[in-house]
């Protein structure tokens, strides 16, 4: 549920305010995707069908994230106003252990789908 968090947020995030209150958005932002993936990735590896779980998960992310201005310049990836590459990152280390798992035993059948959904984003 926490997840519904993301898109207001997001939508703070692009809102053209005060520097100061852009800046407590990406603040909050980036501390509700650290806790929601650490979160997450604790909660879908005891669910029983862990495989649509990262699906939709993946998806949610992705809808929000995709809405975010993607920096060009050098001097835009350095400064990373709207925090895309944090949030890359975080996705990263969100998917790692799914990866993991899904590479780990290939002739498992769970495996196998679990990486297809990997594939997809």
């Amino acid at each position: 549920m926490g997840w519904n968090l993301v898109g207001p947020v997001v939508r703070c995030l692009l809102r053209n305010g005060e520097e100061d209150e852009r800046k407590n958005c990406l603040l909050v932002f980036d501390l509700l995707v650290q806790l929601l993936t650490l979160v997450s990735v604790a909660v879908i590896q005891k669910l029983p069908n862990k495989v649509y779980s990262v699906g939709l998960a993946l998806s949610t992310l992705w809808s929000q994230l995709s809405l975010l201005p993607v920096p060009y310049s050098k001097e835009q990836i350095q400064t990373d106003d709207y925090g895309l590459c944090q949030c890359c990152k975080a996705l990263t280390e969100f998917m790692r252990p799914f990866v993991e798992e899904a590479t780990d035993n290939k002739e498992n059948k769970e495996n196998e789908k679990l990486k297809d959904e990997l594939l997809k984003l």
